[in-house]
């Protein structure tokens, strides 16, 4: 969903600019070609006793959770969370949209977020 976006909104910005006739240095660009869609596939189980201590999900995904083996979501499937901070010792979210405001979503947000998360853990000293 994200790359159709990226795409749309591209093609949008150029509508504009022709329909204002704004003079650019940018010569045409194939809008498809300005995003690079992902070939990475993305894992549904991880070994533990490989693995360092730490998972860290990014940005381009879509939300599933049926991997965790937790009862962590609500009947809606959404995360049972307060700013990111679960029932769970050590277990938290981030980038969850509306997870504390409407950038919690966004790069914007990750900041604030990570920062209330990060203080949750020194709190309890895991």
């Amino acid at each position: 969903y994200s790359d159709e976006h990226a795409i749309n909104w591209a093609k949008g910005v150029d509508k504009f600019i022709t329909k204002k006739k704004i003079m650019t240095n940018i010569q045409k660009i194939n809008p498809d070609k300005r995003i690079v869609k992902s070939q990475l596939i993305s894992i549904d189980e991880l070994d533990l006793d490989e693995s360092k201590d730490s998972i860290i999900w990014s940005t381009g995904f879509r939300y599933n959770y049926d991997w965790v083996d937790l009862d962590i979501t609500d009947i809606n499937n959404q995360p049972q969370q307060k700013r990111g901070v679960t029932k769970y010792p050590g277990f938290y979210f981030m980038g969850l949209q509306w997870m504390h405001s409407s950038k919690s979503a966004q790069f914007i947000g990750v900041a604030e977020d990570a920062e209330f998360i990060v203080k949750d853990i020194i709190s309890k000293n895991y």
